[in-house]
């Protein structure tokens, strides 16, 4: 493989699995949790966009789940591919949890200051009633 179809073969590859986690994306609009959408559509990208060198002595990648898919149906072996597929989907996993811990967080936050500046308002009135009856008596 020259270096030129090479690189057209990885930008074919690329265009394609963007146009189809858009489409995903599309897609999963209508369901309602959004956690589980997000840790999904991170899992399938870390999975889709995952390089993986072709073999020993070569230079050249290839998408891993293409790398895992052959592995599987020729060789009936994935351990060279599965640990670091594992190791992907882990990590997205794990970024998933991060994002969603820290929207719970900032949500929290929000909520907070919003009851507290609720409970001033509420004290503000109650001064304003009692300064306004104190300077009627």
């Amino acid at each position: 493989m020259t270096p030129e179809t090479y690189v057209a073969a990885w930008l074919c590859y690329l265009i394609s699995i963007v146009v189809a986690l858009f489409g995903l994306k599309k897609f999963m609009r209508p369901w309602q949790s959004n956690p589980i959408k997000q840790t999904l559509w991170l899992v399938i990208a870390a999975v889709l966009l995952m390089p993986y060198p072709i073999g020993d002595g070569y230079s050249e990648l290839a998408p891993a789940v293409l790398m895992f898919s052959m592995e599987a149906l020729f060789e009936g072996n994935v351990a060279r591919v599965g640990p670091a597929m594992l190791g992907a989907i882990v990590i997205a996993l794990c970024l998933s949890a991060g994002v969603i811990w820290r929207k719970n967080y900032y949500q929290a936050q929000l909520l907070q200051r919003q009851k507290q500046q609720e409970i001033e308002a509420v004290l503000e009135i109650d001064r304003q009633e009692l300064l306004q009856q104190s300077h009627k008596s």
